[in-house]
């Protein structure tokens, strides 16, 4: 299940890339691609509530801490984030 999730995360990222480059916009790219990141840990939210799976589990590294849904811990210069689950 973990592979198939980074699959589609890598996906996500290959088709913001083809639309970077074929229309040359590097903000619409990176808005599209935060978006994309912001609605696969809404979907991961839903998941983990669903299935009784701990965040504590799964640390996400991230190098900002703007992602709404997860709580961060600092580590050195960057974060490792988890998904809020209530």
């Amino acid at each position: 299940m973990k592979s198939a999730k980074i699959v589609s995360i890598k996906e996500s990222h290959l088709f913001s890339k083809y639309y970077n480059k074929k229309y040359g916009k590097e903000r619409d790219y990176d808005l599209d691609l935060k978006k994309m990141a912001q609605r696969t840990i809404e979907y991961a939210t839903e998941y983990f509530k669903k299935n009784g799976i701990d965040p504590k589990e799964y640390p996400i590294k991230l190098a900002f801490n703007d992602y709404e849904g997860l709580t961060y811990e600092r580590k050195g210069k960057r974060y490792l984030a988890f998904i809020t689950v209530d």
